[in-house]
């Protein structure tokens, strides 16, 4: 019998780093165990029911945030450092780094104790998990309060909860989709690479024919959080949208899950209402170009199902405030650099689709 443990589940992201673990433990294993969703984040739940239809129904699903005293946080730390060991058949997962909360929960609710061994597995959360210390320092400080004493909690939090907790030696499965090497490059996680790819294709819709001359736009919301002017987005989309369909392709738009659909449908596109990953419906369109701006979509379009994307972030006027993750850490340069391509201009943009049409 095989237990697995996850918390603070938000995005089908980590519902796919969580399910393609699962498939690395083999077909005929039994599993038990408890994973606990997060809707807290959004306004609207990012994973409901129907992406959890296929789930082991061993594993109790539960909606609700971790509870804990600062005793059992301690005592966390200590089990972490005593109890855990990589042969272990008890899973407790993160995404991006040890969830040392889970363990806090599981200790004090008498599941693990001080005679339970267990393995410590993290998986992808997203671009934030691949940003580096100074990255990563500035989002969790967003996060604080105005208070003072609560941004200086932060402050004395942070080292623990981004630093170390992120590190290898208390690591037992490395499920990140890409790996940093010791001489500072970046380096596929083949094994993991691997499995997300076959939770994806698990998750398609085989009645789907893929259909030629499409193009598919994976939407970020630039203007719901404050990157970009309306009416610049708009502008933008409505001339992409011009040029796409003037050349012939069949234009497909899938929406971020918290912007609103009903705003895309002034355009000439077809837009996919689904909330699974991106990366199921690129498999079942096949298209010949990608367009997006800085999701991980973009990253796993040529990582995973080994199709080229490209960024268009380039493209939109007033673009100063809008987030560039491509340049402003280090790391994520790098793998930006290594699996995205970028639209230059609409002269380049012009370039891509006529040279695809002509394929």
């Amino acid at each position: 019998m095989i237990s697995l443990y996850a918390s603070n589940i938000i995005t089908p992201y980590h519902l796919a780093g969580l399910n393609s673990f699962i498939l690395s433990l083999g077909k005929d294993v039994q599993l038990e165990g408890e994973v606990f969703l997060n809707n807290e984040v959004w306004d609207k739940p990012l994973v409901g029911e129907a992406q959890l239809l296929g789930f082991p129904a061993s594993i109790k699903v539960h909606n609700k945030d971790l509870k804990f005293s600062l005793f059992s946080l301690i005592c966390a730390c200590l089990l972490l450092v005593f109890r855990r060991s990589s042969k272990a058949k008890l899973f407790i997962l993160g995404h991006s780094r040890v969830n040392l909360k889970l363990i806090a929960y599981l200790y004090e609710q008498g599941v693990i104790d001080w005679k339970t061994a267990f393995s410590t597995v993290i998986f992808d959360e997203g671009i934030g998990s691949y940003g580096g210390g100074v990255y990563r320092f500035k989002v969790f400080c967003k996060q604080a309060s105005p208070s003072i004493m609560h941004s200086l909690a932060f402050i004395i939090v942070h080292p623990l909860n981004q630093v170390l907790l992120r590190l290898s030696f208390i690591i037992d499965h490395n499920w990140r989709l890409i790996r940093y090497t010791n001489l500072g490059g970046i380096q596929a996680n083949e094994l993991a690479v691997s499995n997300y790819r076959r939770y994806f294709e698990s998750i398609c819709e085989p009645n789907i024919q893929a259909q030629s001359k499409v193009v598919v736009l994976i939407t970020q919301p630039l203007v719901e959080v404050g990157y970009m002017k309306e009416e610049d987005y708009w502008q933008c989309l409505r001339l992409l949208t011009e040029k796409v369909v003037n050349n012939g392709y069949q234009f497909f738009i899938k929406p971020h899950p918290i912007e609103s659909r009903m705003r895309y449908e002034c355009l000439e596109a077809t837009l996919i209402d689904d909330s699974r990953p991106a990366e199921c419906v690129l498999l079942e369109l096949k298209p010949v170009l990608i367009f997006g701006m800085t999701s991980t979509a973009m990253i796993n379009s040529k990582l995973i199902l080994d199709m080229e994307s490209y960024c268009i972030n380039a493209l939109f006027e007033g673009n100063e405030k809008l987030i560039n993750v491509s340049g402003k850490d280090p790391f994520i340069r790098d793998i930006f650099n290594e699996y995205v391509n970028k639209v230059q201009s609409w002269e380049h943009l012009g370039g891509l689709l006529a040279a695809n049409t002509e394929c």
